[in-house]
């Protein structure tokens, strides 16, 4: 692999997190309105869940991952059927030090799939930690994903990039 390939993906990984931290944020990650009880469970624990959410949020937003991790993590243990809590967990996973936590990432994007599985942004995120892991048909699939659940029009030219990038990447003899 050359240098210039090398920091090509690098570039990439990076403008990756960067961009999807700024969706995580600035859009609703979840079919239900929010503050809206998502159904499974019980309310009283969602309820209890939520000001940990709520921090980890602000903590996040904030760039102080661990911190946004904990309290995160603390809102799972109250109530763990919210995707809108490991959507977070997993950007947070992301933004982590200057490498992350890739396979914590996946780990959290992967069970917001599973409790949603028809939130475009969900399958989205699942898509960088797996690229950056250099399973480059699972992140294709994650798109692909992402498109088939209703992406909006402004993010399919960005998912496009992603899905140009992945084949690139698998044909220099990549995983």
């Amino acid at each position: 692999m050359s240098v210039a390939s090398a920091l090509s993906r690098n570039s990439l990984a990076c403008i990756l997190v960067l961009s999807m931290c700024l969706i995580i944020f600035a859009l609703p990650s979840h079919s239900y309105k929010s503050g809206e009880f998502p159904g499974l469970g019980t309310r009283q624990a969602w309820q209890k869940s939520n000001s940990s959410f709520l921090e980890g949020t602000r903590f996040g937003e904030a760039g102080k991952f661990d911190q946004a991790i904990d309290k995160l993590q603390t809102a799972i243990s109250i109530y763990e059927f919210d995707p809108r809590y490991f959507y977070n967990l997993g950007m947070c996973f992301e933004g982590r030090d200057k490498t992350g936590d890739m396979s914590r990432a996946e780990s959290a994007y992967r069970r917001a799939t599973q409790i949603n599985p028809n939130n475009w942004k969900y399958w989205n995120g699942l898509a960088n930690p797996l690229f950056r892991q250099h399973k480059y048909s699972e992140a294709k699939s994650a798109l692909l994903q992402a498109i088939a659940k209703g992406a909006p029009s402004d993010a399919i030219p960005v998912i496009k990039i992603g899905l140009k990038e992945i084949e690139q990447a698998s044909r220099s003899g990549s995983k």
